[in-house]
C-alpha cells in the first residue's frame, strides 16, 4: 500500500490496481502551503512485490 500526496490518480493507477481518495489536507487556518487542499490517495497493488520499485521518491 502507498499513501501519496501531489500525484495524480492516473499516474498511480499505472502502477497500482486500486486507487482511492483517502482524505484532503486542511491545516484549518488557511495557511497557503504546498499541501493545503491536496488530495491524499491510497493505492494498493496485487502485483508481486518484486515488481514494485521500492525506492521512495519526492516529486516537488
Amino acid at each position: 500500500m502507498v499513501i501519496a500526496v501531489g500525484i495524480t490518480p492516473q499516474n498511480l493507477a499505472a502502477s497500482f490496481g486500486s486507487v482511492q481518495k483517502a482524505a484532503r489536507i486542511d491545516n484549518t487556518i488557511g495557511e497557503d502551503n504546498d499541501e493545503q487542499g491536496q488530495t491524499v490517495w491510497m493505492a494498493v497493488s496485487t502485483a508481486v512485490l518484486d515488481t514494485i520499485v521500492a525506492t521512495p521518491c519526492h516529486f516537488g
